[in-house]
């Protein structure tokens, strides 16, 4: 397989690769001047199909000129899952799965975001031996503003501190509980706080983790909340009950506060209250938003639904977007919504309710747009949409397969989106017009 990334172009219409890659993450600088995508496949449709072996890439591309910086090519396994990109556009960062041969190893790069050259490049996450254990893919990667801090999830989250130059070649602390952030447990999501001083992660137990960093090194302790359990079925009183699976984790630049999201929670944070008193200060639940109503003949389900899938915040951290999938019952619909934070009391602002499951979200530093994505399942329409902060469309690009990753640039001049049909996207927010040329 071949790994070109084929990019949009709004003089002649988008090329689809021949072959089906992914382009799973992207992300853009705060100038809006640097975009960061790579290439996946995993055949989530297709499980009888054996794992997906074929040259896969990390890629830096020039938002407005369209022009590829550089490309960091290898003939792996399963390909790049996660991309970040500092804040300030000088460091990169990429994680997914390297090889299955002869264990599974996960793969964790960082680069210099202007020419590519690698800043790391840590071979040790990997399976026990050969054959066994689950595959190590790193599944989000995060960054401070200046790029001196990385963060990574795998198994675990692997913190990496770097004084000028290239990273450490062994992680500055790894974060791990017996029951939480482990292989167990998987980690699910991972932010960085601009300044570089703290993170914040998530996982599938239902933990929200807060770490210190300082002098080059994650301080001790690391605070821990647990999420009471919920229903797993919310139509049915006597539900039994689950740990909420935590999703995604947003931190804002200008604030010391986060959100974490899963099943159909909205969960928000301070740095104080974390470290006094580890708990969140309020919560948004999205099922007593609109309920939905109980599909007809539907099989019970086994594990919490897992409908929100995505946060973000704005700089202050004043508005929260969430995406909720199967938000009126229907399983191919769902809704955007807009949360204002006043006090630490949450309301909703609006709602767009959008046709297809939508899968992402972001906001700018000064929370004047909002962008979404939706598409569900591979191999069906899906499209971008760009709102202003009251909710009004701006713009609405239609694609022709299911989209994930949709970020917008710290001062909101720029749009990065990736899609599975294997193409990086270049939107301004204030209308929908794609800036970047083919590329091979």
């Amino acid at each position: 397989m071949k790994a070109n990334l084929t990019i949009a172009n709004p003089k002649c219409p988008p090329t689809r690769l021949p072959l089906p890659y992914l382009v799973n993450s992207v992300a853009i600088s705060d100038d809006a001047r640097r975009v960061i995508a790579g290439t996946y496949y995993y055949p989530y449709y297709n499980t009888t199909e054996p794992e997906t072996h074929g040259v896969f890439g990390t890629y830096g591309v020039n938002w407005e000129s369209g022009k590829r910086l550089w490309a960091d090519e290898y003939f792996g396994c399963q390909g790049v899952f996660a991309v970040a990109i500092s804040a300030d556009g000088t460091v990169a960062a990429a994680g997914g799965l390297y090889t299955d041969q002869p264990a599974y190893q996960g793969l964790l790069r960082a680069y210099d975001a202007a020419n590519g050259k690698k800043l790391l490049d840590y071979p040790g996450i990997v399976a026990a031996g050969p054959g066994s254990g689950r595959p190590q893919r790193v599944s989000c990667v995060a960054l401070s503003a200046d790029g001196k801090v990385l963060a990574a999830l795998a198994d675990k989250v692997y913190v990496f501190v770097r004084d000028g130059g290239d990273f450490p070649v062994q992680p500055s602390a790894v974060i791990t509980f017996d029951d939480a952030f482990s292989e167990n447990s998987l980690p699910t999501a991972v932010a960085v706080h601009s300044s570089g001083n703290w993170l914040a992660a998530c996982d599938k137990g239902g933990n929200v983790c807060l770490a210190m960093i300082a002098s080059g090194q994650v301080q001790q302790p690391v605070y821990r909340w647990r999420a009471p359990q919920v229903p797993i079925n919310r139509s049915d009183p006597s539900s039994p009950t689950g740990p909420i699976i935590f999703l995604s984790i947003a931190i804002s630049k200008e604030a010391e506060s986060f959100v974490a999201g899963g099943n159909d929670y909205v969960y928000y944070f301070t740095l104080q209250q974390m470290r006094q008193q580890k708990t969140p200060v309020t919560c948004y639940d999205t099922w007593e938003h609109i309920a939905p109503p109980p599909p007809t003949n539907a099989v019970a389900p086994k594990t919490p639904p897992q409908n929100v899938r995505w946060v973000a915040i704005s700089g202050n951290g004043s508005l929260i977007t969430t995406v909720v999938n199967r938000y009126r019952g229907g399983e191919k619909n769902g809704a955007l919504l807009a949360l204002r934070n006043a006090n630490g009391r949450f309301a909703l602002a609006w709602e767009q309710q959008l046709p297809r499951n939508p899968n992402s979200t972001s906001i700018d530093t000064d929370g004047t747009y909002v962008a979404a994505c939706d598409g569900y399942p591979f191999g069906t329409p899906g499209a971008f949409y760009s709102f202003g902060a009251d909710g009004t469309l701006r713009w609405t690009y239609h694609t022709e397969n299911m989209n994930w990753p949709i970020v917008i640039s710290g001062n909101g001049e720029g749009i990065a989106a990736g899609g599975d049909d294997g193409m990086l996207y270049s939107f301004n927010p204030w209308f929908g017009g794609l800036n970047v040329v083919i590329g091979s």
